[in-house]
């Protein structure tokens, strides 16, 4: 019997009756099954030893990529856009930034100091 009784199928999800399939889920799946084909595992292993080459030397967008299969997804996913300074690296005029923002930095900086008080 499949997981989850017999209302589910074999991936334990109910089945979308009445619902038409998905063609950004179909387009997606032959995407990854074409990617599956192509890149061998020797492939991934070169990207990421590059990856982390360019990372050791000072790469933004190498470091990006890598950090959250190293460190792990941040708990919040805070983007502070103002003036696109925090994509540049560039410091952030607090008084310019929005409610919005303020709120979000108030949330992480709260979860970062919980954490640390733990």
């Amino acid at each position: 019997m499949p997981r989850g009784g017999p209302r589910r199928n074999s991936g334990g999800r109910r089945p979308g009756a009445g619902r038409p399939p998905s063609p950004v889920l179909d387009y997606r799946r032959e995407m990854q099954a074409r990617l599956q084909e192509i890149v061998s595992p020797a492939d991934v292993d070169a990207i990421v030893k590059k990856a982390v080459e360019q990372a050791a030397q000072g790469d933004y967008n190498a470091r990006a990529w890598l950090a959250p299969y190293i460190l792990g997804k941040p708990p919040e996913d805070v983007r502070l856009h103002h003036s696109g300074a925090v994509a540049t690296g560039q410091a952030v005029d607090l008084a310019r930034l929005t409610d919005t923002e303020l709120a979000q930095l108030e949330r992480l900086v709260g979860k970062v100091s919980d954490a640390a008080d733990a």
